[in-house]
């Protein structure tokens, strides 16, 4: 929901000259560097996000601090009744209670990364849309000018992709920038190889 709220603001707000500065990257800069700044910057937003939104556990994916500590003090309890330090209660078992609390935190960890990702594309595509850059035109990928009420479906398009890319994490941004690079490094080279006609 997030990504695809993120992809609508931004394609509106692409293409309006008037709403924001448009990216032209500058000599000595890479083109791509826009695209690993936005998304260590839509990392920051997200991590700090987080952190204040985790007491609001009706979120799924937030309640992580919570949900650990419950899952930590069941394993204490768990560990106690297993070595006589504590006896469980009646009708009670500690390993189970404790297995399940781990569980709720391995359900929360999947649900983080899903939520953690939409934010961080949201974030991203929104910034991007507002500086006039998407991933696909960079990459040399044009269509068509005159494309009237579909022109908006791709600005969509464009967002989406940036803000998949945007929200894959710096990390991964980073490896894909260093693949185009060699890519083009070895193109260059082989073209530089062949004879004139």
């Amino acid at each position: 929901m997030l990504f695809i709220v993120g992809a609508c603001f931004a394609a509106r707000q692409f293409g309006t000259p008037e709403s924001g500065p448009i990216f032209k990257p500058v000599a000595g800069v890479g083109t791509f560097a826009l695209f690993y700044v936005v998304a260590q910057a839509a990392e920051r937003f997200t991590e700090v996000l987080l952190g204040l939104l985790d007491p609001a556990r009706a979120i799924p994916g937030l309640g992580m601090r919570a949900a650990k500590e419950a899952r930590d003090e069941a394993l204490v309890s768990a560990r106690n009744a297993l070595v006589g330090d504590e006896p469980a209660a009646e009708g009670t078992d500690p390993a189970k209670d404790a297995a399940t609390k781990q569980a709720v935190v391995d359900a929360k960890t999947t649900e983080r990364k899903a939520l953690t990702f939409g934010l961080t594309a949201m974030f991203g595509m929104v910034l991007c849309g507002w500086l006039e850059a998407d991933f696909l035109t960079t990459l040399g990928v044009t269509f068509a000018e005159n494309l009237g009420k579909t022109q908006f479906v791709v600005k969509c398009l464009e967002m989406a992709v940036t803000g998949a890319v945007v929200g894959g994490g710096s990390a991964g941004l980073h490896d894909l920038i260093t693949r185009i690079s060699k890519a083009n490094a070895q193109a260059d080279a082989g073209a530089s190889l062949k004879p004139s006609a």
